[in-house]
């Protein structure tokens, strides 16, 4: 995870293998930081980007699905 980036609540779905964050990032270049850190990692399969909005303050709030490798669990 970014250092600044905060992730606000998570949601799993095991029949999906999908976690939906939601989340604080200070810019909009540190989420697309975060964004390409989450394309690298072998843990998933892809993401799907939701909504990204600036906040008072410019921060950005953000929700992302994130789809996860089968062998990580055991259905």
């Amino acid at each position: 995870t970014h250092t600044r980036v905060q992730y606000t609540n998570f949601t799993f779905s095991i029949p999906d293998r999908r976690v939906e964050v939601q989340g604080t990032a200070s810019s909009y270049d540190v989420l697309a930081e975060q964004l390409q850190a989450f394309a690298g990692m072998p843990e998933l399969t892809r993401y799907e980007m939701g909504n990204a909005r600036v906040k008072e303050g410019g921060s950005v709030s953000f929700s992302v699905n994130l789809f996860l490798n089968p062998s990580l669990l055991n259905l």
